[in-house]
C-alpha cells in the first residue's frame, strides 16, 4: 500500500519541478517569416516515405502532418512523395535533390544505403534519415534514431507503481 503515496509524492515533485522551470523564450513575429521573402518561400522541405507506410497514426502520417504544419506556419515549400518499392529510393531521392529541396527527409530503415549515396552525390542538399543509421555519414546527412526503449521503461515503471500485487 506504500506504493500509492510514493507515486503520488513523485508526481507532485515532478509537477513542482516543472512549475519552477524557465519559460521558453518567445519569438517576435513579422508579416514575413524567417524562411519567406516577399517573392515567396526560400526553403523547400521534401519527404520520402514508403507507399504502404502511410496509415492512421503511423510515423509516416505524423511526418506528413509535420511537413504540412511547417508549410502553414513557417511558410516553407513542401513536397511529399511515396516510393512504391525499394528500387524507387535512389531515383526519387535524386529527383528531390534536382527539385532544389533544401532538406530531404527519408523515413525508413530500408532507405539507409540510398540516402547515403544521395547525400554523397548532392553535397549542397541536407538529408535526414529517420529510424536508421547509414554505414558512413557524410557531413550533409543526419541520422535520427529514437530510443523507444526509454519510453517503454517509463511505461513499465508507471504500471508497476499502479500495480497492487
Amino acid at each position: 500500500m506504500i506504493k500509492r503515496p510514493t507515486a503520488l509524492a513523485a508526481g507532485l515533485l515532478v509537477l513542482a519541478l516543472v512549475g519552477c522551470a524557465q519559460p521558453p523564450a518567445t519569438a517576435t513575429k513579422s508579416s514575413i517569416g524567417p524562411t519567406q521573402t516577399a517573392a515567396g518561400p526560400t526553403y523547400k522541405a521534401c519527404l520520402l516515405t514508403d507507399a504502404g507506410s502511410v496509415s492512421a497514426g503511423s510515423p509516416a502520417e505524423q511526418a506528413i502532418e509535420g511537413l504540412n504544419r511547417a508549410q502553414r506556419e513557417l511558410g516553407v515549400e513542401a513536397n511529399s512523395v511515396a516510393a512504391e518499392s525499394s528500387a524507387d529510393y535512389a531515383p526519387m531521392l535524386q529527383s528531390l535533390a534536382d527539385e532544389q529541396c533544401s532538406m530531404v527527409v527519408a523515413l525508413g530503415s530500408g532507405m539507409a544505403n540510398a540516402v547515403e549515396a544521395a547525400a554523397k552525390a548532392n553535397p549542397a542538399v541536407e538529408f535526414a534519415l529517420i529510424d536508421a543509421i547509414p554505414n558512413s555519414t557524410p557531413t550533409n546527412l543526419r541520422p535520427v534514431v529514437f530510443n523507444v526503449q526509454e519510453s517503454g521503461f517509463l511505461a513499465g515503471y508507471a504500471a508497476a507503481a499502479r500495480s497492487t500485487s
